[in-house]
């Protein structure tokens, strides 16, 4: 074998993943899904929920639909109180769907929505719904300050006494 021919194959063979992405996907046996991909981008809240909700009609589905809804929840304001139900949701299909982490980082943020609405009672239970699967993460460290935070909540001024044992009830 020539030296020519040797520098050609050893180029030819850099190269082939340099130009890569030039050929289509379809062409290399790969699927894309770019175009799904985009669909979620520019779709609106509504949109969002209305995939979901076709999701979630199979239960090995259920983690794909708790992030379109968390999305849907994302597109709309802080202070808009479908976000908070939205995020509830997304966080409770989520949790089914086995995704644990999505499903305490949406609860959590339900929560400081809730909060920031001045829902407290919501709020409560959101970051007692945290604590919980904080539990079922085996992070004990984690539940015992999402504990605190709804025991706190629970005391706030503004809540009944039925919501607050209501509340506490859920956690003791």
């Amino acid at each position: 074998m020539t030296s020519k021919r040797i520098i050609r194959i050893v180029l030819g063979i850099a190269l082939i993943p340099a130009l890569g992405w030039l050929v289509p996907a379809s062409l290399w046996g790969q699927a894309t899904t770019f175009p799904a991909a985009a669909a979620y981008v520019t779709a609106t809240p509504a949109e969002l929920e209305s995939m979901a909700e076709d999701l979630a009609s199979s239960p090995d589905r259920f983690g794909e639909a708790g992030d379109l809804l968390a999305q849907a929840a994302h597109k709309l304001a802080v202070e808009d109180a479908a976000s908070v139900a939205l995020l509830i949701r997304a966080a409770r299909l989520q949790y089914f769907g086995g995704a644990l982490a999505d499903a305490r980082a949406n609860m959590k943020e339900a929560g400081w929505r809730a909060l920031g609405q001045g829902s407290v009672r919501v709020a409560a239970n959101a970051y007692a719904d945290a604590a919980l699967i904080a539990v079922a993460q085996h992070d004990n460290d984690g539940a015992i300050e999402l504990g605190r935070v709804v025991k706190l909540l629970a005391q706030w001024p503004g809540v009944s006494v039925a919501d607050a044992r209501q509340i506490r009830s859920r956690i003791d």
